[in-house]
């Protein structure tokens, strides 16, 4: 069995992610600013950016600070002490998804997203992305058909909620009546 310390990062290895992750967060919200935030009684063309940008850097800070805890505790074990254990428990590869790439799973993700984007252009967003995404957990995460449609259904729903009706963004509605 893997233990936790084994699957932690060790060194400064472990720093640069989110230092990075933290680096472009900054560079892309000085670039949403730049769009403005709030025009004439709406949301800019620069507010989501900037919002997907303060949470990627609060979670790049919150990994930095899981990192330094560790850090301090002692816990993050050297690069060439994380391999050899892991070698030695390699057959424990499926527990802690590390495993050898599903190549399947990529291919029903990479089928869902090239069906997703030439869809949309004929069916619209909404059955566009109902079809994607529940062929995507459905085919790509092996679940039953049940609980893929109530997935694509929920998060469909919320997207179109949100982006819709709440920020009042036109979402493509497709051409497909005009092919019958």
């Amino acid at each position: 069995m893997v233990t936790r310390a084994m699957r932690m990062r060790g060194g400064l290895a472990g720093l640069l992610g989110p230092l990075v992750v933290l680096a472009i967060a900054a560079l892309a919200g000085r670039e949403a600013l730049r769009y403005g935030l709030w025009a004439a009684g709406n949301p800019g063309s620069g507010l989501l950016p900037l919002i997907a940008c303060a949470l990627l850097a609060l979670l790049a800070l919150l990994d930095l600070s899981r990192w330094l805890k560790q850090r301090a505790a002692g816990a993050i074990r050297s690069e060439d002490q994380t391999r050899d254990d892991l070698q030695r428990h390699s057959d424990a590869g499926a527990e802690t998804g590390s495993g050898p790439v599903l190549w399947w799973r990529v291919a029903a993700y990479a089928a869902a997203l090239v069906g997703f984007a030439l869809g949309m252009q004929y069916l619209g967003f909404v059955p566009a992305a109902l079809a994607s995404l529940a062929l995507a957990v459905r085919f790509g995460e092996g679940r039953d058909w049940g609980r893929s449609v109530a997935v694509a259904t929920v998060t469909v729903g919320f997207s179109w909620l949100l982006f819709a009706r709440l920020l009042s963004v036109p979402l493509p509605a497709g051409s497909w009546l005009g092919l019958l």
